[in-house]
């Protein structure tokens, strides 16, 4: 649904502000409804920083940065630069998806689909935030680094994180397709759809590039 259009707050109308990220994982589609309604473009803003947050300190133990750089300044950058990318990515990934909605005959602005994915990605950021402070608390800051050992107990702690996360994920992609396709005044498929498109036209690009840099070194 399009942002110019006059829309109802719909059945979460009266819920407290601090409930909604927990309604948001079972309703998004309300939740959503609410933000569009509201004008809460800010909130946005502060959940893609948030996952911004999370991202870079998921790279940080992917990386294992804590064997060359020392906490403080660890800290400082997965909170600096952290929260500056995730609000980049805000702004590149609803600009892209506002291109892929008018493809799919959609009409939503890009601030709608920056509210649409922020509440949509509330499985994975609940999830997150209720494994990292375990995770640190357990490991400390020898989580950030290459010679982290684990217990057995750490250990199954790290396999049920795992799939916790992994199930968070498919359902913030299922909530975000909904999302999606409620602001853009179709359905959840097409919602989907609408995601799917910036990664289709990637990898037509990257198997373009691919099959022309083989026809150029073909003899």
């Amino acid at each position: 649904m399009g942002s110019t259009e006059p829309r109802d707050e719909g059945p979460v109308a009266s819920a407290p502000v601090w409930a909604l990220p927990l309604i948001a994982t079972i309703r998004p589609v309300a939740v959503v409804q609410r933000h569009v309604s509201r004008r809460w473009d800010s909130a946005a803003w502060v959940v893609f920083m948030i996952a911004g947050i999370g991202n870079a300190a998921d790279n940080a133990v992917d990386k294992s940065l804590g064997d060359r750089i020392d906490p403080a300044f660890l800290a400082l950058l997965i909170f600096g630069l952290g929260a500056a990318g995730g609000a980049l990515s805000g702004l590149v990934m609803s600009g892209i998806l506002r291109l892929a909605s008018r493809v799919l005959g959609g009409r939503a602005s890009m601030a709608d689909l920056r509210g649409a994915m922020a509440w949509g990605m509330m499985p994975s950021l609940i999830a997150s935030a209720s494994t990292w402070p375990v995770l640190l608390g357990m490991l400390g800051f020898s989580y950030f680094r290459s010679d982290l050992e684990l217990s057995p107990l750490q250990g199954g702690f790290f396999v049920l994180a795992g799939l916790l996360l992994i199930t968070a994920s498919i359902w913030s992609l299922v909530n975000t397709s909904r999302a999606v396709g409620f602001v853009n005044g179709y359905g959840g498929w097409k919602g989907f759809l609408t995601l799917a498109i910036p990664g289709i036209v990637v990898f037509a690009l990257i198997m373009l590039v691919a099959l022309v840099v083989f026809l150029a070194a073909s003899p």
